[in-house]
């Protein structure tokens, strides 16, 4: 069970939007074995956009991230990351997000676990979002990046996905996504290094204007 609250407060200053933020992450497994999982997490995220053009925007962000576990079997941790971005307006149905930066994950090493790597790392992803027609519209996104690790202090991940939206039933989500994955642990007590493929799909239904409803199996 995943759940964030938490706030956002954008200011729009015409040619320069500011946005801020902070959010509370909590984690709880339901399968009694990762109890170990259980955490909390302390998120603030800003960035700031500035319109170059009427087509392209770039900026800067940045984001902390405090994590916390129930139990000291993993590391409770500091993840804080800061880079730019830029945003190109192709046409009415193509646009393309760029971003990259540096990535820093500082580790307690107050858990039980034998790893005691800090991460200290660029991050880099590009998103190209397509309007196909009035029915589909379709998204391929790559990146590199680092993520918490399940057996680790944390895993070094590079992908590659792909989206298809189905307009094709009024009010009415339906996704399917196809992805690649190549990773690797810090260490741990399984120091692996994998690669996954693998497909999702999406349900979901608009009860209301503000209200959707979704099911996903991936």
């Amino acid at each position: 069970f995943e759940n964030t609250a938490g706030v956002s407060v954008l200011w729009d200053l015409n040619k320069v939007l500011l946005t801020v933020g902070y959010d509370h992450y909590n984690f709880v497994a339901t399968d009694s074995q990762f109890d170990y999982l259980d955490r909390n997490a302390e998120i603030l995220t800003g960035s700031i956009s500035v319109a170059a053009t009427n087509t392209v925007n770039i900026g800067a962000e940045g984001s902390a991230v405090f994590t916390y576990y129930d139990q000291h079997v993993l590391n409770d941790s500091l993840d804080a990351s800061g880079g730019g971005f830029i945003e190109v307006q192709v046409s009415n149905y193509l646009r393309v997000r760029g971003a990259g930066g540096y990535q820093s994950i500082n580790f307690d090493n107050n858990g039980l676990i034998p790893d005691q790597h800090d991460l200290s790392d660029y991050y880099a992803n590009i998103l190209i979002s397509h309007r196909i027609n009035a029915l589909l519209s379709q998204s391929l996104s790559a990146g590199h990046e680092s993520q918490l690790g399940v057996d680790s202090n944390y895993i070094t991940l590079n992908y590659i996905r792909h989206t298809i939206t189905w307009n094709i039933i009024r009010n009415t989500l339906l996704t399917t996504e196809f992805f690649y994955e190549d990773a690797a642990d810090s260490g741990g007590f399984i120091n692996e290094r994998f690669q996954r493929v693998g497909a999702a799909g999406t349900v979901g239904y608009q009860l209301t204007p503000h209200i959707t409803l979704g099911l996903r199996y991936q």
